[in-house]
């Protein structure tokens, strides 16, 4: 959850663009002719009851979400944390309404909310999810129908809910409910009861998927690990066949937990950056992607917007989700803002230092229409066969100007199998001036433009299609739209 609690705060990086390199010339004699006038991305592509047929599962190569007839399921998701706890049903139709015009199809949700609502851990109706507090042997009907509602909700809109069974709370304190799981009344038949009940009452929900863990890593072997397998058993024997994911302690994945691996479907890339280096999601992904056997991964949770845990800035977010993606969280990511994931108001809010707002105000914040763009790049693309450079087969995609691994200026890139397109994500940090592409990891001559991830309009490479032929050196167009850095290389043969 984008919570971390108690953590001490990150230094922010700094993104000023250096701009003193001389082009580059590698591989092509000519220097490369200016770009031509932009041109709009693809529509929006708004889900809705009819777009997938849920439940979902796993491709046949154990890479991206399939949907019941075999198509493509890519998470192009929402952190909406204390949805259930902490909105109205109306609030909750405006919030998903909002979303799913802006492309959203998936949003992130607890279950049960221990701390980050106006009376948590009960809902707005007042209902508590326990009528004995922390007793988890007595299950409020009212407070279980509320989320059924919320649950269906989604539904109706064609939405995936990522469904956090229990979040445990950031080092196991009064945020979650490791507390809880751990005192003298729950125990592991109280639990596995309790899963039961979970299990049988969303068995037949099939636009969820399961989220267990969440800001900490169980001891291995502790009697609180134990309890939570016992529950996510019972969910499982109460018939709940959903998929599952693991969120655990940053930087990590679903199968960091060695007791719970064998129950992840999903790999749910947990990260802030390569520890010592802020934001480089791209180092977990690659965990992710070299995990066996493969499980579709996609980035759950990085630096949220106008939050500053690390920094919160449009652009800092948009490289965590770019770098990401291209690094092998393929399937999909999740964007948060600061506002939006506990519904902030004037009056009420988690009361950390970086400030709030209503989570009104918040909807159609810069980044809520970043992740619009990042959508309307990818939902064309065969986005389910990329694979990152240097990774599974694929030859090291780009050969100069492609920063350092570990820093802020690394471009990744990422390709698809057969050579029909390749993606290259230039970051706000870049201190080249362009980068050269092995071109031999097309199939066939490519037609090449620069996307612009904060306008959403391409930009043509004057003298394409070019030859799959030797490398190729593309200068970088300058600023975008918005005044930063960063953007797409996309090369696609046809």
């Amino acid at each position: 959850m984008a919570r971390k609690r108690g953590r001490a705060i990150l230094n922010k990086i700094d993104f000023l663009l250096v701009c003193t390199c001389l082009c580059l010339a590698y591989g092509c004699s000519v220097k490369e002719p200016a770009p031509a006038p932009a041109f709009p991305a693809s529509p929006i592509q708004v889900t809705t009851a009819a777009t997938y047929a849920y439940p979902l599962n796993i491709s046949a190569n154990g890479r991206y979400l399939v949907d019941q007839n075999g198509k493509p399921f890519r998470i192009q998701g929402d952190s909406a944390q204390s949805l259930i706890a902490n909105l109205t049903y109306a609030e909750a139709d405006k919030y998903l309404s909002d979303r799913q015009k802006k492309g959203f199809n998936t949003v992130n949700v607890n279950l049960l909310e221990a701390k980050f609502a106006f009376h948590a851990p009960a809902n707005r109706n007042g209902d508590a999810p326990f009528t004995k507090p922390g007793d988890f042997s007595t299950p409020n009907e009212a407070y279980f129908a509320f989320a059924d509602s919320i649950i269906d909700l989604a539904a109706s809109k064609g939405m995936l809910v990522s469904l956090a069974a229990m979040y445990l709370g950031f080092h196991g304190g009064d945020e979650g409910w490791w507390k809880a799981l751990t005192n003298g009344v729950n125990t592991q038949t109280v639990c596995y009861n309790f899963g039961l009940y979970v299990g049988k009452r969303y068995k037949s929900r099939k636009n969820i998927f399961w989220v267990i863990g969440g800001d900490y890593l169980p001891s291995e072997g502790s009697e609180g690990e134990l309890r939570l397998r016992r529950f996510v058993e019972g969910i499982r024997d109460g018939g709940a066949k959903q998929l599952w994911a693991g969120d655990w302690n940053a930087p990590c994945i679903s199968t960091t937990e060695k007791t719970f691996a064998p129950l992840m479907d999903l790999n749910a890339v947990y990260t802030y950056g390569i520890p010592g280096h802020p934001g480089t999601t791209y180092g977990e992904a690659q965990t992710a992607y070299n995990d066996l056997p493969p499980h579709p991964a996609y980035l759950k949770e990085t630096g949220y917007e106008n939050e500053n845990w690390i920094a919160g800035d449009p652009a800092s977010v948009r490289k965590y989700q770019y770098w990401g993606i291209l690094s092998g969280a393929t399937d999909g990511v999740f964007f948060g803002n600061r506002d939006v994931w506990e519904f902030a108001t004037a009056s009420w809010w988690s009361d950390f230092h970086f400030g709030h707002s209503p989570w009104q105000a918040a909807l159609d914040s810069a980044g809520a229409f970043d992740m619009t763009r990042l959508g309307r790049l990818l939902d064309p693309l065969p986005w389910y066969d990329l694979v990152p450079s240097g990774l599974g087969g694929i030859k090291k995609l780009v050969t100069e100007g492609g920063g350092t691994f570990g820093q802020s200026d690394y471009v990744t890139a990422a390709a698809t199998g057969d050579g029909k397109v390749l993606l290259a994500y230039i970051p706000p940090g870049t201190r080249s001036s362009g980068i050269t592409v092995d071109m031999t990891a097309l199939k066939d001559s490519a037609r090449a433009q620069w996307f612009d991830p904060t306008s959403g309009n391409y930009l043509e490479v004057s003298g394409s299609p070019f030859p799959n032929t030797g490398t190729r050196s593309f200068k970088i167009p300058g600023k975008n739209s918005a005044g930063a850095g960063d953007w797409v290389l996309l090369l696609q043969v046809f």
